[in-house]
């Protein structure tokens, strides 16, 4: 028989007279019946202590206190008296076996010190929550989130006798209270076995106060990110201190996260190839592995820095540039392998003939075998020429590829339009000139970032081929890469250096894709954009380039890339156009989108005779315009002509602004009342308006009254609310955008946010579409352009 009392199960009560008889009774109905249960009043207004009263069980002790939910979790540590103490929230409900189980693993585990379990949901929602890891919890995991279920937790009482909860860090007391646990070098742990039904509410703390308590979380994590670099940070050279002055001319610079023993092996192969010739600086980004690091890369004498909180890859790159005493660098991952002595000497060659570009080398593809730890080459690679960015119509720009073809086969080096495979190298001072990668969140987008600030600058991105790195491929990374910075990065890229249709087709993709993240990076944007701007200032003085040369330089690399797409006889599609005039003047099927499949053709060929066709046409809309007998909507009617018309004039080719059609098409459109159309389509609908007014408040003010104006605000409101379609989504955001932002911004009319037409076409011309919108002029237009 049991002469001491084993468990404590605590709760605090703040006005939980709904489910606190539930809660309550799940307790007192334990299979384990050598219990107490403590529960402290925090102050309650309802009848949460009547109901407490009402039972007449002896094991239950109730405490009074003022509302401070801090002191009365520390009361409860200070009342009981059990061997254990296991928590419980007033409006969960204990399983039955909860005490037993929990009772009789800490009994066979006298090496933990506190345990948690599985959680299943009740209320709003009915997830199951059931802990993964086996063993004692790393403090790894903690520098991530919280790994373990307060409610759920049965604590040996003797091991955080020391221990309190503290008010700094209220909302997240909890965690920090693990913090003060492995500090003192307490073991955590988790079953399996679900122990609570843990109640879910609208009205629960965690919701209510959400923000509060993502900010106290992240004070906590930090500290565990500190307590997880403490033996590593006794390894690292001062931030504070500046690296001595070095004669070398080019410094590596390593940055990694939980690399293991591949950072060593990627030190070791520099020092194999060329020796002492290079200083080397590798950051540690605040790894968490428990890996000796310092000690293992004590004999390569290098330098050697600790981030105490993870900064990301960007801002580690850029604190390695900001450190380094050469005049060159060079950046890499920490799994690559060097095998020509003349990398280094290449390298250096190259920068020092033109400081303003951005080299990239041959990337040699490596796997890894998990049991030898032998490298070998991946057989069916292919052999690689830097990068190029698609910007295909379905991913978040900017997105990235390899380059598989080679521009100049019989040279050892050549341009490119972007560099990759965490193998680049440039000139201090210019990298610093381009603020280098500042702005980006912890991983993703990097490459693509910098190569497209140095091509708008003016420099260029080189691949010298004849210096070829290994580069370890791996499928799973040693780190959690969180999937919002990912979508942060690409569209700060595209906020900052795109035009503002691109950054909104770059945000509509995204929501697509993941909204609910979507949605908190783009409030997270807004909220920077008096630093974006300041950035932008200073672009605007540096760059030389217009961004619109850059997309086509791409575009031009998506097409060498895809030379397996069936090609169209042009002259021929051509040919048909001029002898099957349609009677319809809109861009979808009629004459406004002849012209525009003509212009563009015309342009890419330089072939004068096309463009005296379409001005032939021209004028047949333009007659039927002022004729005022057309509909209104995009694909037939004034909307899409007008849109179609200054795509021509912004694209510049349009010799004159078209002011006589677009007055013609204002006015007649200002006559459409928002109110009364329910039709929310592209197509025949008030998003094709609102598509119209995107581009034509881009040239500047509109004279319509601006009441009228702001129906077409609440309109476009609207349609976000309610509408999943892709094109209704992006041009509504971008009427929104620019009125609230950038009206008579200098814009970049996309033809392929509303194309239609299928990836792949028919080859037989009997079922061919002459149409832009969904035919064979929208499907071949899209090799061209934008």
């Amino acid at each position: 028989m049991e002469t001491q009392l084993q468990i404590s199960v605590c709760i605090p009560m703040y006005n939980s007279s709904p489910y606190l008889r539930e809660c309550i009774d799940s307790v007192l109905n334990q299979t384990y019946e050598n219990f107490e249960l403590l529960i402290v009043d925090d102050g309650s207004s309802d009848n949460s202590t009547d109901i407490i009263k009402s039972y007449q069980d002896s094991r239950i002790r109730l405490f009074k206190n003022k509302h401070n939910f801090i002191e009365s979790l520390n009361l409860l540590l200070t009342e009981a008296k059990g061997k254990y103490i296991a928590r419980m929230d007033a409006d969960d409900i204990m399983m039955p076996d909860r005490l037993k189980l929990q009772l009789a693993f800490m009994e066979s585990h006298p090496n933990i010190d506190i345990l948690g379990g599985g959680i299943q949901c009740i209320g709003d929602n009915n997830d199951i929550i059931i802990p993964y890891y086996k063993d004692v919890i790393p403090i790894a995991m903690f520098t991530e989130g919280n790994p373990i279920a307060n409610p759920t937790t049965m604590m040996r009482r003797s091991s955080i006798s020391n221990m309190k909860y503290y008010k700094q860090f209220i909302y997240a007391e909890d965690y920090h209270f693990w913090y003060q646990a492995l500090k003192n070098g307490l073991k955590i742990m988790n079953i399996k076995n679900i122990v609570i039904k843990y109640r879910v509410t609208p009205t629960q703390v965690s919701n209510i106060q959400h923000n509060r308590q993502i900010k106290a979380a992240k004070l906590v994590m930090k500290k565990f990110s500190w307590l997880a670099t403490e033996k590593e940070a006794k390894y690292s050279i001062p931030l504070q201190s500046a690296l001595p002055l070095s004669k070398k001319k080019l410094s590596v610079i390593i940055t990694f996260l939980n690399e293991r023993e591949e950072v060593e092996c990627t030190v070791k192969s520099i020092r194999q190839t060329i020796g002492d010739k290079v200083e080397i600086i590798v950051i540690n980004d605040c790894s968490n592995d428990n890996y000796p690091y310092g000690e293992t890369l004590l004999p390569y004498h290098i330098h050697y820095i600790v981030n105490r909180e993870r900064m990301g890859v960007g801002a580690s790159r850029d604190l390695g540039v900001k450190l380094c005493q050469t005049p060159y660098f060079i950046l890499l991952d920490a799994h690559m392998r060097f095998y020509e002595k003349i990398w280094a000497s290449r390298i250096i060659e190259e920068l020092e003939k033109n400081e303003k570009q951005l080299i990239c080398c041959q990337t040699r593809f490596l796997s890894k075998d998990k049991n030898t730890g032998k490298t070998e080459i991946i057989k069916e690679s292919p052999r690689t020429f830097g990068a190029y960015i698609p910007f295909n119509k379905n991913s978040i720009w900017p997105d990235i590829d390899w380059n598989l073809k080679e521009q100049k086969p019989k040279q050892k080096k050549e341009n490119i339009p972007a560099v990759l495979g965490a193998c680049y190298a440039a000139s201090k001072q210019y990298w610093q000139y381009l603020k280098g990668l500042e702005g980006l969140k912890m991983y993703g987008s990097d490459e693509a970032f910098i190569s497209l600030k140095v091509w708008l600058e003016g420099g260029k991105c080189l691949l010298l081929k004849d210096v070829e790195i290994g580069h370890i491929y791996r499928q799973i990374a040693p780190y959690s890469i969180i999937n919002k910075d990912i979508i942060y990065n690409q569209l700060f890229i595209a906020k900052l250096l795109f035009p503002i249709s691109v950054y909104c087709k770059t945000a509509i993709t995204a929501i697509q894709k993941n909204q609910i993240l979507a949605l908190q990076v783009i409030k997270e944007i807004n909220h920077q954009n008096a630093k974006i701007n300041e950035i932008k200032k200073y672009f605007k003085t540096i760059f030389t380039r217009n961004i619109k040369e850059i997309f086509q330089y791409h575009k031009t690399y998506y097409k060498y890339n895809n030379k397996n797409q069936p090609q169209y006889d042009l002259k021929e599609i051509t040919l048909y156009l001029k002898n099957n005039i349609p009677n319809d003047n809109g861009i979808f099927e009629g004459k406004t989108g002849y012209i525009l499949w003509l212009c563009i053709y015309a342009r890419t060929i330089q072939e004068s005779t096309l463009e005296d066709f379409a001005v032939t046409l021209y004028r047949q809309v333009e007659s039927a315009v002022e004729k005022q007998q057309l509909p209104w909507n995009f694909g037939y009617g004034l909307s899409g002509i007008g849109w179609g018309i200054l795509y021509l004039w912004f694209n510049k080719m349009l010799d004159n602004y078209p002011d006589t059609i677009i007055s013609s098409i204002d006015e007649q459109l200002k006559c459409i009342d928002p109110i009364h159309i329910h039709n929310s389509s592209f197509q025949t609908g008030a998003v094709g308006i609102i598509a119209y007014l995107s581009l034509r408040l881009s040239v500047g003010l509109i004279n319509w009254p601006t009441e009228l104006l702001k129906k077409w605000e609440q309109k476009a409101k609207d349609i976000i609310e309610k509408t999943t379609d892709s094109t209704c989504l992006y041009f509504s955001f971008l009427f929104l955008t620019i009125r609230k932002e950038a009206e008579g911004c200098e814009p970049m009319p996309l033809l392929n946010s509303w194309l239609n037409s299928p990836t792949h076409f028919p080859l037989k011309k009997e079922y061919w579409k002459y149409t832009l919108y969904d035919g064979i002029l929208g499907h071949t237009i899209q090799t061209i352009t934008y």
